[in-house]
């Protein structure tokens, strides 16, 4: 899920399609977009960052194809806008609530990823396994 997306749709108050309406695309699209189906692309980080004054990265960070690099760049330019005078009027505890966020995200996909590597080792002993046993079974019935 992309929190972020989320967040300040229910903080605004506003519905799904409203929401979609508001930046301009299908309430479709922005349903894959609040699930993290799809991907925030650079060019709709900027929409959300101009029409709702937060960090366009911050509604990036929920990409499920985003590698731990994207994440450290993250941080770099978030470090930087903190020091920017567009984001003074966003509380801290915002940021760093946010910058949280992006953390965790990182995190779970970290062990997604270590979950799927062993969930295909698994398959490839099980397949291993298989092969073994059928091998194994054809050389007792020769016998």
């Amino acid at each position: 899920m992309n929190k972020t997306l989320f967040i300040i749709r229910k903080t605004k108050g506003l519905s799904p399609k409203k929401m979609a309406a508001l930046i301009g695309m299908e309430e479709a699209t922005y349903k894959e977009l609040e699930c993290a189906f799809a991907k925030v692309t650079p060019e709709l980080a900027t929409r959300l960052e101009d029409r709702f004054s937060v960090p366009g990265e911050y509604f990036m960070a929920f990409n499920k194809q985003a590698n731990a690099q994207d994440y450290v760049d993250l941080l770099v330019r978030e470090k930087q806008k903190l020091d920017n005078p567009k984001y003074d009027n966003i509380p801290a505890g915002t940021h760093i609530a946010l910058a949280t966020l992006t953390m965790e995200v990182l995190v779970m996909q970290q062990q997604l990823i270590t979950t799927y590597d062993a969930l295909i080792e698994a398959k490839m002993q099980q397949e291993a396994l298989r092969e073994l046993y059928e091998s194994l079974k054809k050389s007792q019935a020769e016998r």
